[in-house]
């Protein structure tokens, strides 16, 4: 036996005696796994450190051994090019990537490539398991980081083995992935990594990963950094361990009440909360319920089960927690009161109640985090440029805010709202903080005149792409950000469900869901909001 290859057969039996070794839990459970792996997931994006500039798009991934080595997949990895990682607990440092095997003619499948951080370290690292011996109905769990969310930490998605695609040798679970989820880990029920993300199609529970089986065979070939044409020569033997006891995972059975339908006369809109009588300041033998603000009109039409639609009543708004509270007069039904949870820990499993009384299971992606203003900010549509110490305008796009408003190109805008435009940043800054609907006062000057612009912001023109996580049944929700102090789930509520309960396996309130924000993330407004503002509007 040639003396290469035997190393490599030496070294795979260690690591399969390493594994078999590990002091996994008789009875694991889902968060025994996210606390077990969730340090080494990683978020990175390409990096030319010469210039301090981002130089792609960001993508996942999970180191695995403590002196860096780094799983990913080809479609975001080039041999030899420099990317910046972060971990969840906010470090940062420098990886090179090595060898890739993702062949542009097939879409990059296989899609599988590796990093190396560069910097020696005693990095936190996930154990790689075995798809060999994974089945159909097998528990997983996705840990990775949405583009679209820019947070430091990966968000948390559970799902379970669909199958063994032929096409390109892929996994297929349900754990549902998006743009910037690209290389993140999908792990076993033991947190051990058995599957890469590489690529979804519209339906929500068709994803595919690849298996970890490849990184096995062919780990002596992706420590080089080399972008392999075809399968690499140099294969490495290795022997997967049985495939032992894997526990089922059961959901617990969460029932719930106090959801209704509002739609906008014959449109659907929104679903909304009965919340408890005695939590609101107002006197009138009634039913009072929560919703979504931005999606109920002033109009609304309230459907209890199968009753006929009634008229309700807008009694309050709070723009910052997008929240209405309603009335009807037709019957006075039980509504949630004080008895709540607190906002449940990164993977609880949770249902959210629907209109019809079933329920959509979801897992905690993470724990209350404030979610800044980006996709729901108000929209002027006047691109600015700095020139000459001002901030000035370009032609303002055709039917804006900003056209209507009279505004011109070269117009400089010397404040928006008392804040002076002093480089810039400022601009955008300013007017990222309002929300469609809101006013802002623009002080402008035109050659040697100056004037006083009020614009009233719109929406952002919708722009869809074909992309698959863009085309998800409900679509994403007009307002899905700005919000403080909310959690994440990972369950497929639609954009008109949002306003729906949300409870515990206890059966205990948690929260609303407030926003559809992508087709792997829900957001919930905990109950401790809900009940913030009630007491707000007993103190008004």
């Amino acid at each position: 036996m040639p003396g290469k290859y035997f190393l490599s057969l030496c070294m795979a039996i260690l690591l399969s005696l390493s594994a078999l070794g590990q002091q996994n839990p008789a009875t694991p459970t889902v968060k025994y796994a996210i606390q077990k792996s969730y340090k080494a997931c990683i978020r990175a994006f390409g990096f030319d450190t010469t210039r301090q500039q981002q130089t792609s798009s960001p993508f996942s991934g999970v180191v695995v051994s403590a002196d860096g080595y780094i799983l990913t997949v080809a479609h975001a990895v080039v041999p030899e090019r420099t990317y910046k990682i972060t971990f969840p607990d906010g470090t940062e440092t420098i990886a090179v990537g090595l060898g890739r095997i993702g062949w542009p003619d097939s879409a990059n499948v296989p899609d599988v490539a590796i990093m190396k951080i560069v910097r020696s370290g005693n990095w936190p690292f996930a154990e790689m398991g075995w798809s060999e011996n994974v089945k159909e109905g097998d528990p997983v769990i996705g840990m990775s980081y949405p583009e679209t969310m820019t947070v430091l930490f990966p968000t948390v998605r559970y799902g379970v083995v669909t199958g063994m695609d032929g096409y390109g040798r892929f996994m297929g679970t349900t754990s549902a992935m998006e743009p910037g989820d690209s290389g993140g880990p999908i792990f076993d029920i033991y947190g051990r990594v058995i599957g890469l993300n590489s690529r979804c199609n519209i339906v929500e529970n068709d994803n595919k990963e690849v298996r970890i089986s490849f990184y096995h065979q062919y780990w002596s070939a992706l420590r080089k950094a080399v972008d392999y044409p075809g399968w690499p020569e140099q294969s490495d033997k290795y022997i997967a361990p049985e495939r032992g006891i894997v526990p089922e995972v059961k959901l617990p059975e969460i029932k719930g009440t106090a959801c209704v339908a509002i739609s906008n006369g014959t449109q659907a809109a929104a679903f909304g909360t009965i919340i408890d009588a005695t939590l609101v300041p107002f006197k009138a033998k009634g039913t009072y319920i929560i919703s979504k603000s931005s999606e109920v009109n002033e109009e609304p039409l309230v459907t209890i089960g199968k009753d006929k639609p009634v008229k309700a009543q807008v009694l309050a708004r709070d723009k910052a927690r997008d929240l209405v509270l309603l009335f009807i007069k037709k019957k006075t039904l039980p509504g949630l009161g004080t008895d709540i949870a607190a906002a449940p820990e990164t993977g609880t499993f949770l249902g959210s109640i629907m209109a019809d009384g079933k329920t959509k299971p979801a897992i905690t992606s993470c724990t209350p985090f404030d979610l800044t203003l980006k996709y729901s900010a108000g929209y002027l549509g006047a691109p600015a440029f700095f020139r000459n110490n001002a901030v000035t305008l370009r032609p303002p796009h055709t039917n804006s805010p900003a056209e209507k408003a009279g505004l011109k190109e070269g117009d400089r805008i010397m404040k928006v709202n008392e804040a002076p435009q002093l480089k810039a940043a400022d601009y955008g800054a300013e007017l990222m903080r309002y929300f469609p609907g809101d006013t802002v006062t623009l002080f402008v000057q035109r050659n040697d005149s100056s004037s006083t612009q009020r614009v009233v912001l719109g929406p952002w023109p919708e722009r869809r792409s074909d992309h698959p996580a863009d085309n998800f049944a409900g679509g994403k929700s007009s307002r899905r950000d700005g919000f403080s102090n909310v959690f994440l789930h990972d369950g497929r509520v639609k954009a008109n469900e949002c306003g729906s309960p949300v409870f515990d396996a206890n059966n205990k309130f948690c929260g609303v869901n407030i926003a559809r924000f992508s087709r792997t993330i829900t957001v919930v407004l905990p109950a401790t909001e809900v009940l913030a503002w009630m007491k707000s509007l007993q103190g008004s």
